[in-house]
């Protein structure tokens, strides 16, 4: 009995959910003989399609005149649809060069071309030999010019100037084991009357490095002591001769800077002041020369 209720009361709550039936989907034995008949002799409607209206193109007064263009139209249709995928992303910010990278990029290819051309550049030894003996010349000029040498009480008080001597040593002791060597020394003599070489109290000394201005001479001070300027061996340049016109080895300068020809001779030593131009010509290994000039009266070196 209580299935029965149970079934009923769905059976009430479907016909309470669908009133309307449809019955074509109901099976024909639960129908009568004439409500069958109606359901197959019925048609099933269709929707019918909507007819689409085409606008009626506007009539050519005008046979005669062309046909216009709409370029508006054409132009949408001419223009290419594009894939955006296709088209060309801009390039982000990482993948792009900084200003920073590209100047440290650029100082190091500098740095890199500087250490290049260095290694493969090779010094005009002859031309830095030249300027050296220009510098020490007018130095020596000014030696003379501050250190005021005039005594009146002395009558030898001008063979006490300072001066240049160049030295020629055919020993290799005193130049570094070099035959043949041109050597120079910046000095005041103390005692004129000596013709003897300078001692190591008369030289002049560097101000920069405070070494003795001096490429070796004699036992005294050679070119290997560590107290002398290796430079001032002109072997250090690759001199092998030096020639002079119009002086002598040895050029010194009075308190007013002229320059003077001097000499050593036994008898002591002898000072002339300088008439005509004193020229220095150097020639190095490969024959090769350049020459160094000291004008009279004014004593202005130069390279000529």
């Amino acid at each position: 009995m209580k299935l029965k209720a149970q079934a009923q009361t769905k059976v009430k709550t479907k016909t309470r959910a669908n009133p309307t039936l449809n019955l074509q989907r109901l099976p024909t034995s639960n129908l009568s003989k004439e409500q069958a008949t109606r359901a197959k002799s019925k048609p099933r409607m269709k929707a019918k399609a909507i007819p689409q209206i085409k606008p009626k193109p506007t009539p050519n007064t005008n046979p005669t005149a062309k046909p216009t263009l709409n370029l508006q139209r054409l132009s949408t249709r001419l223009k290419p649809r594009l894939n955006p995928r296709s088209q060309p992303q801009p390039k982000s910010i990482s993948s792009a060069f900084t200003i920073m990278e590209t100047v440290v990029a650029v100082v190091i290819v500098g740095i890199l071309a500087a250490i290049a051309i260095a290694s493969s550049y090779e010094p005009d030894r002859l031309a830095l030999a030249q300027d050296q003996i220009v510098r020490h010349i007018r130095y020596t000029q000014h030696l003379s010019v501050m250190d005021d040498k005039f005594d009146p009480q002395d009558p030898n008080w001008r063979l006490r100037k300072w001066r240049l001597r160049f030295g020629h040593h055919a020993n290799p002791i005193y130049v570094g084991g070099l035959p043949n060597g041109w050597s120079y020394t910046i000095f005041a003599d103390k005692d004129p009357e000596a013709s003897t070489a300078p001692s190591i109290s008369e030289i002049a000394l560097d101000p920069h490095t405070k070494l003795l201005l001096s490429g070796g001479f004699n036992d005294s001070l050679k070119t290997s002591d560590r107290r002398a300027t290796p430079e001032m061996a002109l072997w250090h340049w690759r001199v092998k001769e030096l020639q002079f016109t119009g002086c002598n080895q040895i050029i010194g300068f009075d308190e007013m800077g002229r320059p003077y020809n001097m000499s050593n001779s036994a008898s002591g030593t002898t000072s002339k002041i300088l008439t005509t131009t004193c020229k220095i010509t150097l020639k190095d290994e490969n024959d090769d020369t350049a020459s160094v000039c000291v004008e009279p009266e004014t004593g202005w070196t130069h390279e000529c």
